[in-house]
């Protein structure tokens, strides 16, 4: 049986090294998504802070009392609840447009977005958020 040289064996160490290393970047890259995933769950918690904001503005502008109309683009939200700044700035941040907004009745309105990863349990907050539909609820008193 021939013996390695020490030169050898570095070389083999070394390329079993790069084997290992290469190996946990991938199964790595695999797990996490790479920067992909990550760009896609930026985009989806901004959407998802977007539509809380919309939704509590829409919850003010409805406490009046009065009857508040119900306003179905964001221009149509009571300046005193969201900034016409506000209402340019909200949009989906990839594809620039704006979030549905929808009534289901005459004190309850939904606001929805086009969530990239619809699998991820995104966390629940206020107002409440179901990641099936994309949408928050806003329940006017």
């Amino acid at each position: 049986m021939r013996r390695l040289s020490p030169l050898t064996r570095a070389r083999l160490a070394v390329a079993v090294t790069g084997l290992v290393a290469a190996g946990v970047l991938a199964l790595t890259l695999a797990e996490v998504g790479g920067p992909d995933a990550g760009r896609r769950d930026r985009r989806d918690l901004a959407r998802l802070s977007d539509l809380r904001e919309i939704a509590q503005a829409l919850i003010c502008h409805g406490g009046g009392g009065a009857a508040p109309g119900q306003p179905t683009e964001l221009a149509d939200i009571s300046p005193a609840c969201l900034a016409p700044e506000a209402a340019q700035r909200l949009r989906d941040p990839r594809t620039g447009a704006p979030y549905a907004i929808t009534w289901v009745d005459a004190r309850t309105a939904r606001v929805c977005g086009d969530l990239e990863d619809r699998a991820r349990a995104w966390t629940a907050g206020w107002p409440p958020f179901d990641a099936a539909t994309g949408c928050v609820t806003a329940a006017l008193k």
